[in-house]
């Protein structure tokens, strides 16, 4: 169950990326145009630091109606997050167009992404593009993210992994932190640049170091592993802990076993099923199958074999090869679920089909005491998961496509 060092990571555009993480990054946007700001901006603004947000509205609101960009752009975001006014995003896209118009890049950055989500206009991943180009060609950082993630899934713009990489950098190199994360993830996988481990590692630190939490646990990866850096388990234990404090999945996965086992922090089997546990509620496949074993193998748990069946059940419905291997065992001996060889055969097949070879040895012991109508159950069951599996990940790529 070590932590594996690849990255893994999907390119996805920045979900309202003036305020990704928290405010500030909004406030050092503004207050780096306010100074000596109309005092209804000022106040507008002191309202929306203090959660006033209908007072923020009153205040910008005329400034927006005279044709202030910045007022314009503010009020659709107000519009856009439903903060002070109804949730409105034709009213957003209306207002996030006036100030884009005159060539107010965080204005056009967002109107972008209306348009790439059809969040109140018209999906159009053309247009999408189009405004994000207008902003990143100002060194908009967030725009050029958005850009570079359009080139790397190939929508609206030509695919084009070296230019994604090229805007990312650009990105980057302004101090964000996804970008930076994002960087480093290119690197790791050689996309659009050669497989640079030790890059990867450089752009990871710049963004964990500024909290930023999948880049502190993929910084962990690499130092677990000792990939691009000095392997240092004490290290990986370090930066996993700071992202799983944040509430951040993967990393509090990874921290739980190295609890488990006792790798850079000391062996602490109640912290790490802690760990392990808030993963697995979040849907951490890994995480679940870590619990399933626990309560199947461990003394203090052993014997609670339907709480395992029941992690197992949740990671291998996730396609989680290990876990299907493992619940088809269970399936065949009635060990925590009802027995049933025609759903042991089901799992097992899937775990052999991902190219578990436990999982071929015992589908082959089990198939010699099926029936050819149980064998072509399993098969159709089989197929039916599959194609119910293929459906829900598309749904998930629409969603993440256009989230943080």
């Amino acid at each position: 169950m070590s932590p594996s060092p690849r990255s893994n990571v999907r390119l996805h555009p920045l979900r309202r990326p003036l305020l990704m993480s928290t405010i500030g990054t909004l406030a050092g946007l503004l207050l780096s145009t306010l100074s000596g700001c109309a005092a209804s901006m000022c106040e507008g603004w002191r309202a929306f630091q203090g959660g006033d947000y209908a007072s923020a509205m009153k205040n910008w609101r005329p400034l927006a109606e005279q044709g202030d960009a910045k007022a314009q752009f503010l009020v659709g975001l107000l519009y856009e997050d439903g903060n002070g006014v109804a949730h409105d995003p034709q009213e957003a896209a209306r207002w996030y167009r006036l100030a884009a118009d005159q060539g107010y890049a965080p204005a056009q950055n967002n109107l972008g992404l209306l348009y790439y989500e059809g969040n109140g206009v018209e999906k159009d991943r053309v247009a999408a593009a189009e405004w994000y180009t207008r902003a990143a060609n100002q060194g908009f950082a967030s725009a050029q993210n958005n850009l570079a993630v359009l080139h790397t899934l190939g929508q609206g713009v030509p695919q084009n992994d070296a230019e994604a990489t090229r805007l990312v950098h650009l990105a980057a190199t302004q101090g964000q932190p996804r970008s930076q994360f994002l960087l480093g993830a290119m690197y790791a996988d050689g996309i659009g640049v050669a497989p640079d481990p030790s890059a990867a590692a450089t752009w990871y630190q710049r963004a964990a170091e500024q909290g930023y939490a999948p880049a502190q646990n993929a910084l962990g990866l690499l130092a677990y592993a000792g990939v691009g850096m000095p392997q240092d388990r004490n290290a990986a234990a370090k930066w996993y802990r700071r992202a799983a404090d944040q509430g951040y999945a993967a990393a509090q996965s990874n921290l739980g076993t190295m609890y488990l086992v006792g790798q850079g922090v000391a062996m602490d089997r109640e912290e790490g099923l802690r760990f392990v546990r808030l993963a697995a509620e979040q849907g951490v496949a890994q995480a679940q199958f870590a619990l399933g074993c626990e309560f199947l193998h461990e003394p203090a748990t052993a014997g609670d074999a339907t709480e395992a069946a029941s992690w197992m059940l949740r990671a291998a419905d996730q396609g989680f090869a290990p876990a299907q291997a493992d619940l088809g065992l269970l399936y065949a001996t009635g060990r925590g679920v009802e027995r049933d060889p025609v759903a042991a055969d089901m799992w097992l097949a899937l775990a052999a089909e991902q190219g578990h070879a436990i999982a071929k040895e015992r589908r082959r012991t089990l198939a010699k005491t099926l029936s050819r109508a149980e064998l072509s159950q399993s098969e159709s069951r089989a197929r039916e998961w599959t194609a119910t599996r293929q459906a829900h990940l598309q749904t998930i790529a629409t969603v993440s496509d256009s989230r943080e």
